[in-house]
């Protein structure tokens, strides 16, 4: 069997690439305070204003990020220091100011999607308000796999 890779993913790495969303910042500008949030430079985040004065509590919102983590998926980045691959998983820091450990000016070239193991299964569910039309309010992805004995 051969690994699936994925070149030139302008859409896929897009997905992966996105920003994160705020609760306070990704609304009309008519709803929001006149104060800048802490990702906009100002010194609170609105949604959740008791949390750590550091701490941007925005949300990372790819579809397929869960899907291909489950798959243990890499991806190889081209930048100036060259080419790299890491895992999907390690893409992710968990800030909402700085979502992602790409370097300055490294992009995504390819998806790499390794061989499942025999007795391997997947499974994916997103739930949004309208389908697939907007963001997640979950998404949910995981992969099981049964032994030779019955047992995983």
């Amino acid at each position: 069997m051969t690994h699936y890779a994925f070149q030139h993913c302008s859409a896929l790495g897009g997905n992966l690439c996105q920003e994160t969303r705020c609760l306070y910042l990704n609304q009309r500008h008519d709803y929001q305070f006149v104060a800048p949030c802490f990702k906009r430079g100002g010194t609170c985040c609105y949604p959740f204003p008791q949390n750590k004065p550091d701490t941007c509590w925005s949300v990372y919102m790819s579809d397929v990020a869960p899907a291909l983590i489950a798959l243990d998926a890499e991806i190889e980045t081209v930048g100036k220091s060259g080419i790299r691959r890491i895992a999907i998983v390690d893409l992710f820091i968990g800030s909402g100011l700085t979502p992602l450990s790409l370097n300055h000016g490294e992009i995504i070239s390819a998806v790499i999607v390794p061989p499942q193991p025999n007795g391997a299964g997947f499974g994916y569910h997103k739930s949004a308000r309208r389908g697939g039309l907007e963001f997640a309010m979950a998404v949910m992805a995981a992969r099981l796999r049964i032994s030779a004995g019955g047992r995983s």
